[in-house]
C-alpha cells in the first residue's frame, strides 16, 4: 500500500488525543484510564506503520475491537456523560470498517477469492471516509430530550410507548414533539408509519 492511499495519520492522532482527554475525566487512579490510553496508542502505532508492515492492519483491527470493549465498560460506570464517548466510538467504527475493506482488498490482490457471503462495496474516497465528524451538540437539550436519547442508546430502536414508560408524566403528544425536535437536530431517525413508527439514534 502506498502512503497516498493510506488513511490520514493526523486523524488517528486527533482521535488518540480525544481518548486521553475523555479518560482524564475518570477517577484519578482508575486502571481503565490507562488501559484505554495504552490501547489507543497501540491502534495509532499499528495504523501508522501499516503502509510498511501489512500485518499491522490485522493487529489494528484486533486492537480496535478491544478498545471498543473498553469504551463500553467505561461508559457503563457513568464517570463521564455518554455523549463524550459518542464521537470516539463512531470514528473508531469508521476506521474498523475501512481496515476490513483494506484487508479484503489485499487478499484479493494476492489471488484469494472474494467472500460470497459478505460482498465488499467499493471504498469511499479517503477524504470522505476520514473526515472528522462534528459531535452532536447535547448541551442545549432538555432533560426529557436527554432521557429519550438514553432510551435509544439502550435499545436498537424504540416506539412512543417505550419512551412513555420512562417518562410516564409526559403525554404522547409532547413526546412526539420532542422526537420531532430531535429529528430536526439530526440526532435521531424515524422509520415505519402510524402505530408502527419507531425511532433510533442517527449514526
Amino acid at each position: 500500500m502506498k502512503g497516498g492511499n493510506m488513511m490520514d495519520k493526523s486523524h488517528f492522532i486527533k482521535l488518540t488525543i480525544g481518548v486521553y482527554k475523555v479518560s482524564e475525566l475518570f477517577p484519578k487512579r482508575e486502571p481503565l484510564k490507562f488501559l484505554l490510553r495504552r490501547k489507543a496508542d497501540e491502534v495509532l502505532a499499528s495504523l501508522v506503520v501499516a503502509q510498511f508492515q501489512p500485518r499491522a492492519l490485522e493487529q489494528a483491527l484486533e486492537q480496535i475491537v478491544v478498545l471498543g470493549v473498553y469504551f463500553q465498560i467505561a461508559e457503563s460506570q457513568n464517570w463521564v456523560k455518554p455523549e463524550n464517548f459518542w464521537l470516539l466510538k463512531t470514528e473508531y467504527l469508521v476506521i474498523e470498517k475501512e481496515v476490513k475493506q483494506m484487508l479484503v482488498a489485499g487478499k484479493q490482490a494476492n489471488g484469494q477469492p472474494k467472500p460470497k457471503s459478505e460482498p465488499v462495496q467499493p471504498s469511499k474516497p479517503r477524504s470522505e471516509v476520514v473526515k472528522i465528524k462534528i459531535a452532536p451538540d447535547f448541551s442545549g437539550l432538555k432533560d426529557r430530550h436527554k432521557k429519550i436519547i438514553q432510551v435509544l442508546r439502550q435499545k436498537a430502536s424504540a416506539q412512543i410507548r417505550d419512551f412513555n414508560k420512562v417518562l410516564p408524566e409526559v403525554t404522547k403528544r409532547t413526546l412526539r414533539r420532542d422526537l420531532d425536535f430531535l429529528l430536526h437536530q439530526g440526532l435521531v431517525t424515524r422509520f415505519g408509519d402510524k402505530s408502527k413508527t419507531e425511532y433510533k439514534i442517527k449514526v
